[in-house]
């Protein structure tokens, strides 16, 4: 969980995207973030759920990770 940055959706597939890279399974977002809420993850669009600890920037319209 500590090494996750973020997870994107795309229809049905889910894309989970780590320090090591970078992997995508079929699921639903919403079910992911139940999981791993606990976590300190939250949602920054409807189709993206972020680990706050990897956040280094927050804007109005833009979100900066620390993987750039």
């Amino acid at each position: 969980i500590k090494n996750i940055l973020y997870f994107e959706s795309n229809n049905r597939e889910v894309k989970m995207v780590t320090t090591e890279g970078e992997e995508i399974f079929y699921g639903k977002l919403e079910e992911v973030f139940q999981q791993v809420a606990k976590y300190h993850f939250m949602y920054i669009h409807k189709s993206y759920a972020a680990n706050y600890f990897y956040i280094s920037q927050f804007k109005y319209d833009q979100v900066t990770m620390a993987n750039k």
